[in-house]
């Protein structure tokens, strides 16, 4: 009962937290609720996620144009029963898509990037759960000749938050699905901002764990756009 209690507490702590820092992103891979790493232990995974959504301009400029991102990335995690922490460190390019009347496209290679997170599952049964995940990335800067011109993108950010409710088939199986919020923005160099033209959206997945050692983890996210990944861990 106490460790329920305590898991309870930490998944009201994380909700309060996010409503605390957001602001109106799409956000990288949720994964399920349940944690990755095995109980009181680490866990070191190698993932990737492709990542497109539709942006708008603000300050009263007119259009939106689609950003896309491929995301390279190592994630290490630290688990209870029930809670995990996460870190991320990898490299994300960064194309602007339809943003030219003239047919050019912002383009630039991947740079670095970094995130955390946090997941914590409340198990209702044996074979079902429900629980929040929250992940906060920070990417560089981006630039490109666009139309004759030096362009930049600077403070790119996401924050996303998911519940996702999952359904255990086994021992070696996780599919999970749910909501999430999410938002995103950057800003041009001397020029407007631009953030994610919808905030809400869906997600699902399924992890297949191999042994006690070693998961795969497959997920897709759709808002206007589809994004999807896939993240192989390594329990400790």
């Amino acid at each position: 009962i106490m460790k329920a209690v305590r898991t309870i507490g930490m998944m009201c702590a994380i909700l309060i937290s996010f409503l605390i820092v957001c602001s109106p992103a799409w956000a990288g891979q949720f994964g399920a609720p349940q944690p990755i790493a095995n109980e009181n232990g680490f866990a070191l995974g190698v993932g990737y996620f492709y990542s497109q959504n539709k942006m708008e301009l603000s300050d009263n400029y007119v259009g939106d144009f689609k950003m896309v991102r491929n995301e390279i990335y190592i994630q290490a995690s630290g688990a209870t029963k029930y809670v995990e922490g996460y870190l991320r460190l990898g490299g994300a390019d960064m194309k602007l898509k339809d943003i030219s009347d003239f047919g050019q496209d912002f383009d630039d290679s991947a740079k670095v990037y970094g995130g955390i997170g946090a997941r914590a599952v409340y198990p209702v049964t044996p074979y079902f759960g429900i629980g929040p995940v929250f992940q906060a990335s920070l990417y560089s800067n981006y630039t490109d000749d666009f139309e004759s011109l030096r362009v930049k993108i600077e403070n790119p950010w996401e924050l996303g938050l998911a519940l996702a409710f999952q359904g255990n088939i086994g021992k070696n199986l996780i599919i999970y699905a749910g909501p999430h919020l999410y938002w995103s923005k950057f800003d041009f160099e001397s020029g407007p901002s631009a953030e994610v033209k919808g905030n809400f959206g869906g997600m699902g997945g399924i992890r297949f764990k191999i042994n006690n050692t070693f998961s795969l983890e497959i997920e897709g996210q759709y808002v206007e756009e589809f994004s999807a990944g896939g993240i192989f861990t390594v329990s400790f």
